[in-house]
């Protein structure tokens, strides 16, 4: 399972994607290739690496076992790869992206978890400054976390 707490408790919460995911002109396959030592994910995207910077997030430094379980062991366990949403080409040709992960399947479909929503609700992330769209959403599983509103399962 991709994450511990997030899907368990919240499978049909904003953080998860039920059914069909937006047209494939906003978000395309891509495959994890490697965490680089600062903790950035490298993605194979269009038949290119690419460094990605998490859309709406910074990673908390340092990233810790989890983080890293997250990427190296469970999103690559997953039975389908990656979806990224690409919001900026950023100089140096490093992707502002937005990573939605295969959760699971059930009747009404397949499930994807918005990742930047999984890492805020583990603690491994916090919402970056600026103004986006999901921005208060973001916000709000920030604070749950900061004041230990989550329920164990």
């Amino acid at each position: 399972m991709l994450c511990r707490y997030y899907c368990q408790v919240h499978a049909q919460g904003p953080g998860a994607i039920r059914g069909s995911i937006p047209p494939m002109e906003e978000i395309e396959e891509c495959s994890f290739v490697r965490l680089l030592p600062d903790g950035s994910p490298v993605v194979s995207l269009r038949g290119r690496e690419t460094v990605v910077d998490l859309y709406g997030i910074e990673i908390v430094h340092p990233t810790g076992d989890l983080y890293r379980e997250i990427f190296l062991v469970r999103i690559p366990q997953a039975r389908k790869p990656l979806r990224c949403k690409v919001h900026a080409v950023l100089p140096g040709g490093n992707i502002r992206t937005q990573l939605f992960c295969f959760g699971w399947q059930d009747k009404s479909g397949d499930v994807w978890l918005d990742l930047a929503v999984v890492l805020l609700r583990e603690g491994l992330a916090r919402v970056a400054p600026g103004e986006f769209p999901e921005r208060e959403q973001y916000l709000e599983y920030e604070r749950e976390v900061k004041s230990g509103e989550r329920e164990e399962s």
